[in-house]
């Protein structure tokens, strides 16, 4: 039994870094992977369901995929930076999803990306709040797993949390969206709160992190919420998180409740 997880594991992760971004944009954390090995979402051959992945192409290039061509828009989602992890390493089991949440962690933080989103409301109930805590970019929106009726419902909630328009039909058009990011690559010095937060978090770990690669992420990050470092002149001591406190207290860089104020 213990040879065929590791095995069914080892698969799965050899399909999905196949199709794994250089930078992650947008990192979607599933609830496990299905129970039928064959059906695992970065498989390019799947005859039935694959629910999670057709909703998705439909949400972000607004049309249906034909099974024949997954390969395709698995690399159209490489190529975009969206990226799919789950919560639970192996299928569920009945066991509490929330003792799996400090591995997600790690794992989000190693990938640094600019936006995670929670699919399935059990997933949210069981990750939000740890990943919130370390500083992570997560999305706070609730959402259902596209299936048993609720697709309509996930097109919905899964564009708002892309700041996209739900399609609430299949469009004529295909329409690739390049808005995974808001304002990406756009120098800002006007930022929500909630953006203010995961910046200082995003600077504080661009000091502690060991690794020059992982550092380049972050600061990828921090570029793709259109916070440039080197715009800023900086002392001695580097650009640190108080020093981000000291610009806002200037005037230099301005916090705002909303964006629409």
């Amino acid at each position: 039994m213990q040879d065929e997880r590791s095995k069914a594991r080892a698969a799965r992760a050899s399909a999905a870094e196949k199709y794994k971004p250089d930078v992650v944009e947008l990192l979607l954390v599933a609830q496990a992977p299905p129970g039928e090995l064959e059906r695992y979402f970065y498989f390019e051959d799947v005859s039935s369901d694959d629910w999670l992945f057709r909703e998705v192409v439909l949400v972000l290039f607004g049309e249906k995929p034909d099974r024949s061509e997954k390969s395709k828009w698995l690399a159209e989602f490489r190529d975009l930076g969206v990226f799919l992890v789950d919560l639970k390493l192996d299928p569920v089991d009945g066991s509490d999803l929330g003792q799996y949440a400090p591995d997600l962690v790690s794992r989000c933080a190693a990938l640094a990306p600019s936006k995670i989103v929670l699919i399935k409301v059990d997933v949210y109930d069981a990750a939000l709040t740890a990943l919130k805590r370390a500083g992570l970019p997560v999305v706070d929106a609730r959402m259902p797993f596209p299936s048993s009726g609720q697709q309509k419902e996930f097109r919905r909630l899964f564009a708002a949390a892309l700041g996209l328009e739900a399609p609430s039909e299949i469009t004529a058009e295909p329409k690739t969206s390049k808005k995974l990011v808001s304002r990406r690559s756009k120098h800002r010095n006007r930022f929500s709160r909630d953006e203010a937060t995961q910046i200082r978090s995003l600077i504080d770990r661009v000091r502690a992190a060991q690794d020059k690669s992982q550092a380049k992420k972050l600061r990828q990050q921090l570029r793709g919420m259109g916070f440039f470092i080197n715009d800023y002149r900086t002392g001695n001591e580097g650009f640190t998180s108080s020093y981000f406190d000291w610009l806002v207290s200037r005037g230099t860089i301005t916090i705002v409740d909303s964006l629409d104020e």
